[in-house]
């Protein structure tokens, strides 16, 4: 039995598409939808009797013999997650309890840890530190954006994932994590206490008088009352053109993003097309009404702007007439679920993808933008933390071109 199950879109995604109206579209026999599926001709009968045959013969005559019944069930369920559909091998995948904890830490946009954003270099192992976060215990340690962190606890992470270097610099409240920091041309050895954090998904910056800058991190549970309330702030403002950055977001909670893009997308616009098991297409229909009705919009994205962010980068683009600008996304149109495990563990499976309102599909190719101009991603990142908004608009050339699509569409 599964006793817990989460939806995420991600990489994040719920399947509660119940919101809206919904328009069934088309439904075809499971034969046509075959080919997905990596076999070999002949049949694999005798499933269950043939899996307990190999187990005991691995446990058995493998040669290491350390390899144990749990390790192989682990192992089979690793395989049938990554193996029975290789399109979505990069998606599908179990979850240790940790993973499954920090995923919903960063749904809930709640997480302990340092304060700091960082970009994880697999061939040296080092880390970037991308960003801080103000009144966090990185910054009071002096850490700035910038620094590279070369070892964690004196444990290098060559070869390594950035989920691992992630997971080393998060821990219990309270503790304490041993940093080696690279910080212009000195190596400094700071030790850091972990802490509580919740952040702040949406962030606004007034460019001039007339218009506006706003950031959107990922789609957590905080987001759409969050957005609502800057969105108002800046209505008050009476601002005459809005850039939404939506560069390096990699989604978040499904409900949660659909809630966000409504308060841009007027009621009855289709917010973005889904097909689920079946297959079947349906229509999620926006509820909401804009809060800046009429205010000219512009997107930014990047190769960094992935999911649950790329839906609302196509809904804004066909269903708010935003211009959009950058490069292309990245190109995950499809949904997750995440079942919790009886052993605390999780599966995290694919349960629909998605496609543009028009019908565009875009997975594995992304959202190619109206105006095309390249930016280092790194540099973008960093600079979205920049809280001098005259520097930031200087060395973002994105964002210039963003001010002045919306200059002359005043």
């Amino acid at each position: 039995m599964i006793p817990t199950r989460k939806h995420i879109l991600m990489g994040v995604a719920t399947l509660a598409l119940a919101s809206g109206s919904m328009l069934a579209l088309a439904k075809k026999e499971d034969a046509d939808f075959a080919s997905w599926r990596n076999k070999p001709e002949e049949p694999f009968s005798n499933g269950a009797a043939t899996f307990e045959a190999v187990k005991q013969t691995l446990l058995k005559n493998y040669v290491n013999k350390g390899v144990t019944e749990e390790d192989l069930y682990r192992a089979a369920v690793e395989g049938m997650l990554s193996n029975m559909d290789p399109s979505m091998t990069l998606w599908n995948k179990l979850m240790t309890p940790t993973e499954y904890r920090e995923l919903i830490g960063d749904m809930q946009g709640r997480i302990v840890g340092i304060g700091i954003e960082v970009g994880f270099n697999e061939s040296n192992g080092y880390a970037d530190v991308m960003g801080v976060i103000p009144g966090t215990p990185a910054e009071k340690a002096g850490i700035k954006r910038g620094d590279q962190i070369l070892r964690i606890d004196g444990q290098s992470f060559k070869g390594k994932q950035l989920r691992d270097l992630v997971y080393a610099i998060r821990g219990k409240d309270g503790s304490e994590v041993k940093l080696t920091v690279l910080h212009e041309d000195s190596i400094k050895n700071l030790k850091i206490k972990r802490q509580g954090l919740v952040w702040d998904s949406v962030t606004t910056q007034m460019v001039n008088q007339d218009i506006a800058v706003l950031f959107i991190r990922n789609f957590t549970d905080a987001t759409p009352d969050l957005l609502k309330k800057k969105l108002t702030e800046l209505k008050s403002k009476g601002i005459k053109g809005l850039i939404v950055d939506l560069r390096g977001n990699q989604g978040g909670a499904f409900e949660k993003t659909t809630e966000s893009i409504e308060h841009f997308i007027p009621k009855n616009k289709v917010i973005v097309k889904a097909i689920k098991r079946g297959p079947i297409q349906e229509d999620l229909i926006s509820k909401g009404e804009p809060i800046l009705a009429g205010v000219p919009l512009v997107v930014l994205i990047n190769g960094h702007t992935k999911s649950g962010a790329e839906i609302m980068a196509g809904a804004l683009k066909m269903s708010a007439g935003a211009t959009t600008v950058g490069t292309h996304t990245y190109g995950k149109w499809s949904a997750q679920s995440v079942d919790e495990l009886p052993n605390k563990y999780a599966i995290k499976y694919t349960t629909a993808t998605f496609l543009l309102p028009d019908g565009t599909d875009l997975a594995g190719k992304g959202l190619q933008p109206d105006i095309v101009v390249e930016f280092n991603e790194d540099e973008a990142a960093k600079l979205q933390s920049q809280r001098n908004i005259e520097q930031r608009v200087q060395a973002d050339v994105q964002l210039q071109t963003a001010i002045n699509v919306l200059k002359l569409k005043s």
